[in-house]
């Protein structure tokens, strides 16, 4: 059930249709309240309603539903960025490079540090982008 309401919601928010999407991924997070790509999904649509703040609620409980979620991390991130919480930010972002086991270590042949070790994580974008 909670995987058929996560494509609802997909096909709902590529339709434009935020107000479906977000009840399709409120749907699924009521059989799995613990999926953390709904939570994803539901704060993307916050995201372009423009609910900052429930967005980062939804991205809060992402993380906190899978810990190694990094795309949650990066987004959350993103989005204290955003509100001009830039130490907050780095905070995510170094939470997100030590978990995967990439904080502070140095780049073959250069110097080390987070903006080195940051070069090779890739993450995906979640549609919309948080950013």
């Amino acid at each position: 059930l909670a995987r058929r309401c996560h494509v609802a919601g997909g096909e709902a928010r590529a339709g434009g249709d935020l107000v479906e999407a977000a009840a399709a991924f409120e749907a699924g997070l009521a059989a799995a309240p613990h999926d953390h790509q709904l939570h994803m999904s539901l704060g993307s649509v916050h995201f372009a309603n423009g609910e900052r703040a429930e967005a980062r609620a939804c991205l809060a409980r992402a993380q906190a539903a899978y810990t190694p979620c990094v795309e949650a991390a990066v987004a959350l991130g993103q989005q204290l960025i955003e509100a001009n919480r830039p130490r907050a930010a780095l905070r995510r972002f170094d939470a997100a490079l030590a978990s995967v086991g990439m904080r502070d270590r140095p780049a073959p042949g250069g110097s080390g540090g987070v903006a080195a070790a940051a070069r090779p994580l890739q993450v995906r974008h979640f549609h919309p982008p948080f950013l």
